[in-house]
């Protein structure tokens, strides 16, 4: 019995993506799913954030935001991996988003 709880809890965390490295390997997957190729010296970034519905917190809408870059610094592509499941909550294509003007310019 100690034995099949211990393999369900296995598995049970293995699809989560309670860790940065989980979540890129999970945006990873989610990419490859979409049909998307990284170049082969892409770099990310790893943002933490929780979700708040008007002024309640909520602990179960953890996230984590995946950005894929090129070399040069371009943004590629921008995934929403949910902390404790792993689910993929948003995918955002940044390759033709526009960046922001200078308000000085």
């Amino acid at each position: 019995m100690m034995r099949a709880v211990a393999i369900t809890l296995a598995f049970s965390l293995s699809a989560c993506a309670a860790t940065q490295q989980a979540a890129v390997e999970r945006s990873k997957q989610e990419l490859a799913r979409r049909g998307f190729a990284l170049p082969h010296d892409y770099h990310v970034d790893v943002a933490e954030t929780f979700e708040l519905i008007g002024y309640t917190y909520r602990g179960d809408l953890y996230q984590f935001y995946v950005v894929s870059y090129t070399a040069h610094g371009k943004p590629l592509y921008r995934v929403t991996v949910q902390r404790y499941t792993g689910q993929i909550r948003e995918f955002e294509d940044l390759r033709s988003a526009i960046a922001p003007r200078d308000k000085h310019t």
